[in-house]
């Protein structure tokens, strides 16, 4: 009986773990989503797709990266100033999902000009005051989730 009991408790510990890693993940991603939307820029003055992110080549969108751990992408100038770019979210949505949930994560953008932008733009601000209604939003999705399941 008690070792039912046991199995019970830690098969639960178990889901909770994964429920965790559930919401975190999809929660980051949603926030870098918003970061990544872009919004009025210099190229752009009116445009946007109702984010903040200026996009003129693409090089600022295409710099971020993400990474397990606290170490921040090397800051890199723009290889080709009249080039276009392209985000491909990939990479940092697979680096999210690996992450063990206890890992910290470090998303960041590697263009060398993009602390500056930061400053003007506000586009990692803005994004990082939703985080707790993302939160909010992920933890409900992963409870229907359950839910449907029982």
């Amino acid at each position: 009986m008690a070792g039912a009991f046991s199995a019970k408790i830690r098969g639960w510990a178990i889901e909770t773990k994964e429920r965790m890693h559930a919401v975190r993940a999809d929660a980051v991603q949603e926030l870098v989503g918003i970061m990544q939307t872009p919004g009025p820029s210099v190229a752009n003055p009116a445009g946007g797709f109702g984010g903040a992110l200026p996009v003129d080549t693409g090089f600022l969108r295409a710099s971020l990266t993400a990474s397990p751990g606290y170490d921040l992408p090397p800051a890199l100038p723009n290889p080709n100033p009249e080039g276009a770019f392209s985000y491909d979210a990939a990479e940092i949505n697979l680096t999210i999902q690996g992450a063990e949930f206890e890992t910290p994560l470090t998303i960041a953008y590697g263009a060398v000009y993009a602390r500056k932008m930061e400053e003007k733009y506000a586009f990692v601000r803005l994004a990082t005051q939703r985080w707790p209604q993302l939160i909010e939003a992920s933890a409900a999705r992963a409870e229907s989730t359950v839910k449907a399941r029982a």
